[in-house]
């Protein structure tokens, strides 16, 4: 009896330590949750019906509050909107307290910025059959606070938005892939050759020789 109320304890006892360092957020039919995993180390994971270009406010957001994305995934579900996303990020110097920020409102931001200059040490951009057609974007960057969304917002402005992201960060090098849609007047469609060849010349003024 000791041993299983002792258990009980120890259950009870973690549960609220993770409370204490877990904080939810909604908006609306969007919901956003950050749990504290070590020192400067966190999880956001984000939910539900965002905006096709809600990654954009997300990573301009993390850039301003001094987080950096260390690996992310990213998917939308189905075609009405409904996405999953888990982020992993580290505070750097001058950061806010991670787990004080709505980033579910982030994902509600409309404004898009122009993006900086980009700059890739590599790329390959094909076509993909998944999310019923898509440009699929592999490439190997300098790991920066910020450089997805300038990544992002650059392909907003040829009005190409992800429907799928796989972000990570090996060895102070960014190393994601990104499945692109074209974001069309009735949602996202099947990127047309124009459109390739824009990103694609894009991305080659982009590599750094």
């Amino acid at each position: 009896m000791v041993e299983r109320t002792r258990q009980a304890s120890a259950r009870a006892n973690g549960a609220a330590a993770a409370a204490a360092n877990t904080t939810f957020s909604r908006n609306g039919a969007a919901w956003s949750e950050v749990t504290e995993l070590g020192p400067d180390a966190f999880r956001i994971r984000l939910g539900g019906m965002l905006r096709a270009a809600w990654m954009v406010g997300v990573c301009n957001g993390l850039a301003r509050e001094r987080l950096s994305i260390d690996r992310a995934h990213a998917r939308r579900l189905t075609h009405d909107g409904t996405w999953i996303a888990e982020l992993h990020v580290v505070a750097t110097p001058g950061a806010s307290d991670p787990l004080q920020i709505r980033y579910v409102d982030f994902a509600d931001v409309a404004e898009i910025p122009a993006a900086p200059p980009l700059q890739l040490h590599s790329y390959q951009l094909v076509e993909s059959p998944d999310h019923g057609g898509t440009l699929r974007l592999t490439f190997a960057a300098p790991d920066a606070v910020g450089l997805l969304g300038s990544l992002l917002a650059a392909f907003a402005s040829l009005s190409l938005l992800p429907v799928e992201m796989h972000i990570e960060t090996r060895e102070q090098q960014a190393r994601d892939c990104l499945w692109l849609a074209s974001a069309g007047a009735s949602g996202s469609v099947k990127p047309n050759d124009r459109e390739r060849r824009t990103l694609d010349a894009l991305l080659r003024r982009s590599v750094q020789s």
